[in-house]
């Protein structure tokens, strides 16, 4: 309810810079620290060419924690304007950051668009990971999805998991990450 509520009221893209602006002041003061950072960036930033400029901007003045950044856009979004995708995954990437997709297949689109965006991963989504231990259906489209994603080099992160079963599942597919409380339950850094 509250992105949404942002987004109806034209605040989004002040939530996007007050988030980033944190997270750069985290990780330059952690700089001897090297994990990466991930993070979900409103529908609409691709869009809005004031905003790109801006991160653009914070990216170039913080150069050396920019490669540690992923931003993470919500697939309807990107559906949104796939072409806006790619001009932000271009700009970013001149910086060192990284873009993936998040909330894969939830609202199911072609993967023809996928070869054209040049993320870096993509996330699927958590309605086809809860269960993939014993839905077969669930199996078959992350299968196909790893299949498709390794042919234009992307990586695959598989958010919601919360049961062994469901990782070790998911590690013998070959998937190259996870999200979710059982490897970790989310901790406030900031």
């Amino acid at each position: 309810m509250f992105i949404p509520m942002a987004e109806r009221l034209g605040l989004a893209r002040d939530l996007d810079k007050l988030i980033l602006t944190r997270v750069i002041a985290h990780l330059t003061a952690h700089a001897a620290q090297s994990l990466p950072y991930a993070v979900n960036l409103t529908a609409g930033a691709l869009g809005e060419p004031g905003f790109v400029d801006w991160l653009c901007g914070q990216l170039e003045q913080h150069a050396p924690i920019a490669g540690r950044l992923m931003f993470e856009l919500p697939e309807y979004g990107v559906l949104a304007d796939v072409a806006a995708l790619r001009r932000f995954t271009e700009r970013v990437a001149r910086y060192g950051a990284r873009c993936s997709i998040d909330h894969f297949g939830r609202g199911f689109a072609s993967f023809g668009y996928l070869s054209t965006i040049k993320a870096h991963s993509i996330k699927v989504d958590g309605s086809y990971i809860h269960g993939i231990d014993t839905d077969q259906d669930k199996r078959f489209f992350v299968q196909a999805l790893i299949k498709t994603a390794r042919s234009i080099d992307l990586e695959i992160i598989a958010e919601s998991v919360e049961r062994q079963a469901e990782w070790d599942t998911l590690r013998e597919m070959g998937v190259d990450g996870v999200q979710g409380y059982l490897p970790g339950a989310p901790v406030q850094l900031l």
